[in-house]
This record gives C-alpha cells, sequence and structure tokens, in this order.
C-alpha cells in the first residue's frame, strides 16, 4: 500500500486528496463525503501523542539512564531527527515535547510506539536506540536496562 506520508505530503492536504478522488470515481457526492471521512480519521485525538514524540520520549529516557547527559548523545539525536523527518518536523517535535503531557512511564511510551509500528519495525527502534547509547563511545549498564526493557515491551524475548 502507498503511503502519501513518504512522499512529502502533508497530512493537511489528505482530506483534499481524498475529494479529488472521490470526485473522479463517485462525482460530486463522493467528493464531499471522501472529504469528512478523511478528515474526521486523521484527525488527531485530545491527549494522543504521535509515535516519533513516543521515540523522543524514549531517547531521552535512554540519554538520562546513566546519570549524565552527554552533548554527543543531543547531537545524535537531533541529527537522527532530522535527517528521518525533516529540520521543520524535527525542531516541532523538539518543541512540542517540552510542551505537551507525554505518557510519563517507558512502559506507557513502548506501548504508544507498539500500538502505532509494524514489529518488523520494532527492530529500527532497538537498532536506533543502541546507536544512540553507544554515541558517547560507551554503552553503560543503566542504557543496556534501557534498551532491554524498550525490547521486552515491544514484544522480543531473551531468546530472540
Amino acid at each position: 500500500m502507498l503511503d502519501i506520508k513518504y512522499l512529502g505530503i502533508s497530512e493537511k492536504y489528505y482530506p483534499y486528496i481524498a475529494a479529488v478522488l472521490g470526485i473522479y470515481f463517485a462525482g460530486i457526492i463522493g467528493g464531499v463525503a471522501s472529504f469528512f471521512l478523511v478528515r474526521e480519521l486523521i484527525k488527531k485525538k485530545p491527549g494522543t501523542i504521535s509515535y516519533d514524540l513516543a521515540l523522543l520520549k524514549i531517547s531521552t529516557f535512554l540519554i538520562k539512564s546513566d546519570g549524565k547527559i552527554d552533548p554527543e548523545e543531543i547531537q545524535f539525536v537531533r541529527a537522527f531527527f532530522i535527517k528521518n523527518f525533516g529540520r521543520n518536523r524535527a525542531n516541532y517535535l523538539f518543541k512540542e515535547i517540552k510542551r505537551i503531557k507525554t505518557p510519563t512511564t517507558l512502559e506507557e511510551n513502548c506501548i504508544l510506539l507498539s500500538n502505532r509500528l509494524t514489529s518488523s519495525q520494532y527492530y529500527s527502534v532497538l537498532q536506533f536506540l543502541f546507536a544512540l547509547a553507544s554515541s558517547d563511545g560507551k554503552i553503560s549498564k543503566a542504557e543496556d536496562n534501557i534498551i532491554y526493557l524498550v525490547g521486552i515491551n515491544l514484544g522480543f524475548t531473551e531468546e530472540y
């Protein structure tokens, strides 16, 4: 299935795209119905946060886990988010994480991630966390424990 998000089209344009397709396939009534249906489907519910904010929050748990905040780790997260989400989205996320109330525990953020990602994407999350933990030159026991807990909360077992 084609995901429009990866084509660089903002979510705010989805209803209009749906309306054009609705008009094409079902006439004016189909266009109006498509517009309002898609608008309702993408509307964020109050109190919900996106998976990228959950990933950023998990990153802060990892960065703070060893008792010190290393500039290398901060720079790594910033570079990762800019590369993967774009500079505007990354800047928005860094401001938003301070403003909104995100889930407060590691487990809650992992549940949020697991609800918004596919199981095959969980490996990428763990790879990112290992890369983040090693960005300062070493992986502390506390960082390793955080990554282990994230893996367990995403459904990995000790055998795999």
